[in-house]
């Protein structure tokens, strides 16, 4: 039976990877359902007997028929199954236990062929120089992307190795392993690639000199295409240089420590680098659109926008450089607050990115769309944009495209409040760690701490946000910095404590009108409004909430604050009918703590008498 990605009945599982999905909902087995699940498919169609499931699940454990057929029942509660009329586990009483539906492998899409598949192990600084540390990711990632788009080649890379380089290659279900290794010496420096076929011992190894790191990593790149004998793709047909790659081996260098500086999160050291990579050469197309996006990081638009409009403006030979651009105008307009624009920019950046080929970029724009159609409360639309972005990465084996969907889509099912969200993170920050994206992490460490916040267990929000603020406030993000300050603050209006909140909240302002930080401007005087009402002075929150609410689209909270300020003013009627109106306009992100605010109010509204009401 294969392992990798198969259907039984309305369930996908990776067994490679442990996932289990009921149609497009992520489930969470325990780690004995999912072996359960793991053995009966292998097996199938043949019956596993009762001790040959106790052996395998309980190695070298003496346990009861009793703990077999409760592990049994929640398999089957798991997969919604009755034991009288089984779709998915038919016991065979006396004999053992069988899966019911034949397991199907996922079919490939026959839009995209499958191709040779390749693993990139980490590059190894073996030069003992400290200027030489950023080669560990700056050039594995120009290794990643060339060997992708000019190469043709499906690479999958892979940080932790299995036991041996055998099991790692079936783990992945990789063809070859490639590993780079930078080798002591100062110049000319020196790059070993070894590459490690399937089923034979001998090991290729392929060497280049020269005067820069990515000089030598482009021999290498001849070298490789010659040795799997692979046709260059279209995106990379006649190209005698790396896409990225300068004319000046120092604007390289600076260039590539600034890719690894923006890969690991660390914004303003990855500005610093690629103004300095400008500096040596003012023609470097790729160095300002990666600039570009290291300032939408820091929340400075203006001087993004500034810096890529000229290159949309003029035709260039570098399509997917363009491409990029355009994916920072639309995270710009999104950062803004012009979610329709910004929705619109996704769909077309689908488009292209698909016309290039470019899979990579077909995921972040899926992933862009989907933001921008949750922001605009569509979610269906939402769901299926990052669902289309899920399985892509998962074909083109891009975890960290497969991370960020994941993180996004519990964004949405937050306004769903059907309990997915917090599975959806927390695999997403699991992915996040393993492709070493330490702010992406961090992300989802703040929203962990929002739904723990929402169950009340404080202490454990608490630690989340402040783990989370620390961490952007290393990367220079302004932006999530503040939210996670801003939640720390607002743990105090959970616990009651509302002058706490206030005195936090106006001691935060400044500071953020300072910094022209706009979102963060917004939420906090939202939630500072909030803490006023529940020490009943409308007056001084309905000062604070003029706004215009563009910022508040999907969350029926923020809008309830004005319906409250008319209850606190004893309008009763106004408040009770105004709530109404955001129920009718909020359909699917109505969630029953909005639900038990407009029931407070018609019952105030039936018994024409006010009492107090927390918000």
């Amino acid at each position: 039976m294969e392992t990798g990605l198969l259907r039984f009945g309305d369930f996908r599982i990776d067994l490679q990877r442990r996932l289990l999905w009921r149609r497009d909902e992520l489930l969470e087995p325990e780690r004995r359902e999912f072996e359960l699940l793991r053995l009966l498919i292998e097996a199938h169609p043949e019956t596993l007997t009762r001790r040959q499931l106790i052996d395998e699940l309980w190695k070298n454990q003496e346990i009861s028929d009793a703990s077999l057929a409760q592990l049994i029942r929640r398999t089957r509660k798991l997969l919604d199954d009755d034991a009288h009329a089984p779709r998915y586990l038919k016991t065979l009483h006396g004999i053992g236990l069988r899966l019911i539906p034949e397991p199907v492998a996922k079919r490939a899409s026959p839009s995209r062929p499958p191709r040779r598949r390749i693993g990139l192990l980490p590059v190894i600084n073996a030069s003992n120089l400290p200027h030489n540390d950023w080669v560990e990711k700056g050039l594995a990632e120009i290794l990643l992307q060339q060997l992708e788009h000019r190469l043709g080649l499906s690479v999958q890379f892979i940080l932790h190795e299995s036991d041996s380089r055998e099991q790692t290659m079936r783990q992945y279900g990789c063809q070859s392993l490639i590993q780079v290794r930078l080798e002591p010496g100062r110049q000319p420096r020196r790059l070993i690639c070894h590459i490690e076929p399937p089923g034979q011992s001998q090991n290729y190894q392929l060497q280049a000199e020269a005067s820069s790191i990515l000089g030598a990593a482009e021999m290498l790149l001849e070298q490789i295409q010659h040795f799997f004998d692979e046709p260059a793709s279209q995106a990379g047909a006649g190209r005698s240089q790396i896409s990225s790659h300068s004319g000046n081996p120092a604007a390289n260098e600076l260039y590539a420590r600034g890719l690894q500086a923006l890969h690991q999160g660390e914004y303003l050291q990855a500005e610093q680098l690629m103004r300095s990579a400008l500096d040596t050469d003012s023609g470097f197309t790729w160095a300002s659109v990666k600039l570009a996006e290291a300032l939408v990081r820091q929340n400075r638009l203006q001087e993004a926008e500034a810096l890529i409009q000229p290159l949309l403006d003029r035709p260039s030979s570098e399509p997917a450089a363009t491409l990029q651009a355009r994916m920072t105008r639309c995270n710009i307009c999104f950062s803004r607050g012009e979610l329709e624009t910004a929705a619109i920019q996704g769909r077309e950046l689908i488009r292209s990115s698909h016309q290039l080929g470019d899979e990579i970029g077909e995921v972040r724009a899926w992933i862009s769309f989907g933001t921008a159609e949750r922001a605009c409360d569509r979610l269906d639309s939402a769901i299926d944009a990052l669902q289309n972005a899920l399985e892509l990465s998962r074909n083109c084996k891009y975890p960290l495209g497969e991370g960020m969907a994941l993180y996004n889509l519990g964004n949405v099912y937050l306004f769903l409040d059907d309990g997915q969200s917090l599975a959806y993170y927390e695999q997403a920050e699991a992915l996040f760690a393993l492709t070493g994206q330490e702010h992406h992490q961090a992300m989802a460490k703040l929203q962990i701490g929002t739904l723990l916040r929402d169950h009340q267990r404080l202490e454990a929000a608490e630690q989340h946000f402040i783990d989370a603020r620390s961490c952007f406030e290393r990367c220079g993000d302004p932006v999530n910095a503040a939210r996670s300050e801003i939640e720390l603050i607002n743990l105090h209006t959970l616990r009651r404590d509302y002058r706490c909140s206030i005195e936090g909240f106006a001691a935060l302002l400044p500071r953020l009108e300072s910094d022209q930080l706009d979102y963060p401007i917004w939420l906090s005087r939202q939630l500072m409004a909030r803490a006023w009402l529940n020490l009943h002075r409308p007056d001084l929150a309905r000062k604070l909430m003029l706004d215009d609410g563009r910022h508040a689209m999907s969350d029926p909270s923020y809008h309830l604050l004005q319906a409250h300020c008319l209850y606190e003013e004893r309008d009763l009627e106004a408040a009770l009918h105004l709530a109404e109106r955001i129920q009718a306009q909020h359909g699917r992100t109505w969630q029953q703590r909005h639900q038990d605010l407009l029931d407070g109010y018609r019952r105030a509204h039936q018994q024409k008498q006010w009492f107090p009401l927390p918000i």
